[in-house]
């Protein structure tokens, strides 16, 4: 008998969001795990493949977290899930405590009041029929991790359950991805966990209308380069450079989310970068500088990209520490009583980022400690090689989202 866990994000860079203004409540622990559990997986991710990718850190932290909440306390289960999950390195050595996070968290989103809104999050579970899951687990999921609980029957409503995920996938993420399974699932199964992330949000500062043919110079090859549409602007944003990379910050209308390019100095410089950030030093050092940037003028050339990801987390999360016996044996006893084991773990991710969203605010981000400085000449940032990319919420410091784009398709 299996569990399925599925997790699907979408972000767009259209629409309109206005920021929660009451203080971030205590999500430091979250936030240390977040950023942890980011950096841990880019590398496995990178060291699997070259292509480009991208996923949610926070999603897969949500999920896994309230499926960790299905085991025995201080079992070796548990204990594993919670390393690999870096829960435990900051501080979280209890579920309780992993519960109460995600639940402020939790409130923290929900109380974002716009009538424009489109940052969302969403869980569902989908359960057999008579198939008889703890009071306390139900009651956990729906409280702590914000997640509906419905009953089905895998075996004789096969197609009817491929339609009611698909359907609601699509709905949740505003008709972006329209069918997360193409066939039916095992008769076997018993629980599928289904955790959705939805971002849409527009530029404070608009790019140009008209776009300009650029290369770029796919995998920081010179014999690779395309010719691409790029969009452009100059504003004032926050900037910070070094001899190995630049940061710049990009702000959407709003001040709850901010976008961050990370482009290197070198022409194939990412792997280095990535390289770089296997370290907690490193890479915590690199989320400090994000949040004290010089501000100044920056006339910015950035592509438009689509970029969409499928990854099986059973062998990333294995590669984080969680052992075979995880997915082969019967270890969730806090779930029910019958046997069921993890058989699918995988996330579906899309991300679209062009110059839309004509609408600009006068908006400001709050809760940044910067160093303001009057630059009379603009700083050029054109991003044509290889670069990272991230969305962090402004108040927890939580990254929602992180991508590598080493190539970009040829755009008609």
């Amino acid at each position: 008998m299996y569990i399925i866990l599925c997790l699907i994000f979408v972000s767009v860079s259209s629409g309109d969001l206005e920021p929660n203004e009451n203080k971030s409540r205590n999500l430091d622990p979250l936030a240390t795990s977040n950023t942890m559990l980011t950096f841990k997986l880019l590398k496995e991710l990178n060291n699997m493949n070259t292509a480009s990718t991208c996923f949610s850190p926070i999603s897969i932290l949500m999920a896994f977290s309230s499926l960790t909440a299905g085991t025995k306390a201080d079992s070796t289960t548990q204990k594993e899930l919670m390393g690999a999950l870096q829960l435990n390195r900051s501080g979280l050595l209890e579920m309780n405590q992993v519960n109460e996070q995600f639940f402020n968290f939790n409130r923290e989103i929900n109380n974002v009041n716009h009538d424009n809104c489109t940052l969302k999050m969403a869980n569902k579970i989908l359960v057999q029929k008579k198939f008889d899951i703890k009071g306390e687990y139900k009651k956990n999921v729906r409280e702590n991790y914000n997640s509906s609980i419905d009953e089905v029957d895998f075996a004789s409503e096969e197609e009817n359950i491929l339609d009611t995920i698909n359907d609601w996938v699509n709905n949740e993420t505003n008709r972006t991805i329209s069918k997360l399974f193409d066939k039916p699932l095992d008769e076997l199964s018993r629980m599928v966990m289904l955790n959705v992330v939805y971002f849409k949000g527009i530029w404070k500062h608009k790019f140009e209308k008209e776009s300009e043919e650029k290369d770029f110079y796919s995998y920081g090859t010179e014999s690779k380069s395309k010719k691409l549409m790029f969009m452009q602007n100059e504003a004032p944003r926050k900037h910070y450079a070094n001899n190995m990379y630049t940061i710049v910050k990009i702000e959407y209308s709003c001040k709850l989310l901010e976008f961050y390019i990370v482009l290197p100095k070198e022409l194939d410089g990412l792997k280095k970068i990535l390289k770089y950030f296997e370290t907690p030093e490193n890479y915590f050092k690199f989320t400090n500088q994000t949040e004290n940037m010089n501000e100044t003028r920056v006339k910015l050339s950035l592509p438009r990209f689509k970029l969409e990801s499928n990854l099986d987390l059973k062998k990333v999360m294995k590669n984080l520490g969680l052992s075979e016996t995880i997915f082969e044996n019967e270890e969730f006893t806090e779930i029910a009583d019958t046997n069921i084991r993890l058989s699918k773990a995988f996330q579906k991710v899309s991300v679209v980022v062009n110059e839309e969203g004509t609408k600009a605010t006068a908006a400001t981000v709050t809760g940044i400690t910067s160093r303001m400085v009057q630059s009379i000449k603009s700083v050029n940032v054109n991003v044509n090689r290889p670069f990272l990319f991230m969305i962090k919420q402004s108040n927890t410091k939580i990254i929602w989202f992180i991508g590598c784009v080493f190539d970009i398709p040829q755009q008609n």
